[in-house]
């Protein structure tokens, strides 16, 4: 898929992000493989794993990257497995940046979560939640509901970006455990 032809969600989210190369990237519900396709076409990531709970999203994920037309030093980077986050057993990887897009369970309940996640971010490692709400007024309530989930999974919120004016409105959360420099 095209840059340019991104859904919104994930463009914005891409800016943000924005993926550098030699980044260890790992997205949490990664659905279709639509922003793993967006990480490789902007740089050449170390690597990015995707994972999602779903096993119909991992196969059109797959599937996705198969197709994309990515060169082949930039399609071998990029894996999928099927796993739910608060079940994800990441082993020895670490990863400089964790990122969920439109995965509500963290401004909702998201204790097992962050508690999965959080031993397996670099020293510098961070964590980014991207949100593209329905209306406008959801903007806050999702802000406040990550940043209570957060401080009570040992992260702290390092930056919030909120877009109004596109299609629709955007949130964007960057954090890290607390302590982390």
């Amino acid at each position: 898929m095209e840059q340019d032809k991104l859904p919104q969600r994930i463009h914005l989210a891409l800016e943000l992000l924005a993926p550098l190369a030699g980044d260890r990237l790992l997205e949490l519900g990664c659905g279709p493989g639509i922003a793993a396709i967006g990480c490789a076409q902007r740089t050449e990531v170390a690597s990015y794993l995707g994972i999602d709970r779903s096993p119909t999203a991992i196969a059109r994920a797959r599937k996705a990257v198969s197709t994309s037309g990515l060169p082949d030093a930039r399609r071998s980077r990029l894996a999928f497995r099927q796993a739910a986050v608060a079940a994800f057993n990441p082993g020895a990887m670490k990863f400089d940046r964790i990122f969920a897009i439109n995965l509500n369970l963290f401004w909702l309940d998201a204790g097992r979560e962050l508690a999965a996640i959080k031993g397996c971010l670099t020293r510098r490692g961070r964590l980014l939640l991207f949100f593209e709400p329905p209306v406008a007024a959801k903007c806050r309530r999702i802000v406040s509901g990550c940043e209570a989930q957060l401080a009570a999974g040992g992260f702290a919120m390092m930056d919030i970006h909120e877009l109004r004016g596109g299609v629709a409105p955007f949130v964007a959360i960057a954090a890290a455990p607390t302590g982390a420099s």
